[in-house]
């Protein structure tokens, strides 16, 4: 049977090409075909970015200018540069730029499933997007560790929703408060599945990287989506790193402008999958304020904190209170020092990870079955 997958890949993030691998990769074992819809919602174009740039009137005329034309040279690359590691493993259908498209000219498959990341996020999609709730096709529906993002739909649009979500034979989502939310809705409760990139150990991920240690030497890793936090991110990283006599180093898939008054040792720009891989499993410590750098410190064994965005962030307080690892959650504002978190027991953490793993692909492998 062929599963058609949708997920998030358009956007400038390792997490989401990860995660998509990651869940592409576990069905492939299960012994399915599959295809991931090359789908682009409205916003995430080249033309939307370089829009949304022009119209941000807190930066000055030439600001805009100057990151307009940036964007439009090395957006396209740069995504291409990160697909390129799903697109070389996995078969993609042809591009789709909206849900009306995917309705005139749906692909072809057996069973449509809805993968993890944000996809049901209303405000991080720019409004109740049908594509991920798969309203273009009679086949069965089925969902995988899918997120809201957030602890509850926009009140204006949640019976729409339900409507969409009645129509799918199986339900799972990534956190568990989103799982009672859904039931309040008057639908079945969804089960409590593990993040994708957490379905693969750190064997089976440093399998796909060649090995290739960049750094000689002992180095602490920052990786930030939350460009708006930086300046507390790193005055925490330079902090911990003076206790532990660490290098400095920070990652991103983009350019390193905006970091290089940090001052790091190192800026690993324009990084791509494979880098980003080799540089979490590589790092004595990870200061992370991203879901999935925070779910790569943990299943690679690293230390770390996590620091919190303003939104958003259910996410990871989720996946922490399901580790037990609270502790290493950091709030801006919040008077913290690295001597007062303890060493992270592993073979704790390391058994409830693999629990939960094993519980999630069982799940997978039933709804699969099911069909």
């Amino acid at each position: 049977m062929k599963i058609n997958i949708i997920t998030i890949v358009d956007n400038i993030n390792f997490g989401s090409i990860l995660q998509a691998y990651a869940l592409c990769h576990k069905i492939d074992e299960l012994g399915y075909k599959v295809e991931i819809i090359d789908y682009w919602r409205p916003g995430s174009t080249t033309i939307a970015q370089v829009k949304g740039i022009i119209k941000n009137e807190r930066r000055s005329i030439v600001n805009r200018t100057i990151y307009a034309f940036s964007a439009i040279m090395l957006v396209p690359w740069i995504k291409f540069n990160l697909r390129s590691f799903l697109r070389r493993r996995f078969k993609f259908t042809r591009r789709y730029d909206s849900v009306s498209e995917l309705r005139r000219a749906t692909p072809d498959g057996d069973i449509f499933l809805t993968g993890s990341d944000q996809v049901w996020n209303c405000s991080y999609n720019g409004g109740v997007d049908e594509a991920f709730f798969l309203d273009f096709t009679e086949n069965p529906k089925l969902s995988y560790a899918s997120s809201m993002g957030t602890d509850v739909f926009p009140p204006t649009d949640e019976a729409r929703i339900v409507g969409l979500l009645r129509k799918y034979v199986n339900l799972s989502l990534r956190e568990a408060e989103s799982c009672g939310y859904i039931e309040s809705l008057g639908l079945p409760r969804p089960v409590h599945c593990i993040d994708p990139t957490l379905l693969l150990d750190k064997e089976e991920w440093m399998s796909q990287v060649p090995e290739n240690k960049t750094v000689k030497h002992p180095f602490l890793l920052v990786y930030s989506v939350e460009g708006e936090l930086n300046d507390f991110i790193f005055m925490q990283a330079k902090n911990i790193a003076r206790s532990k006599g660490l290098k400095i180093y920070a990652l991103t898939a983009s350019d390193p402008f905006k970091l290089k008054k940090y001052g790091c040792d190192g800026i690993f720009s324009f990084a791509n999958c494979e880098t980003f891989l080799q540089l979490m499993y590589h790092a004595s410590f990870i200061v992370a304020s991203s879901f999935h750098g925070t779910a790569f410190a943990i299943n690679f064994g690293k230390e770390f904190v996590t620091i919190t965005p303003d939104r958003f962030n259910v996410r990871m307080r989720d996946l922490m209170t399901k580790l037990n690892l609270q502790d290493r959650i950091v709030d801006k504002g919040d008077n913290f020092h690295i001597d007062d978190l303890k060493t992270i027991d592993y073979k704790i953490v390391n058994n409830a990870v693999t629990q939960w793993r094993e519980a999630s692909i069982n799940y997978l492998e039933s709804i699969l079955k099911s069909i």
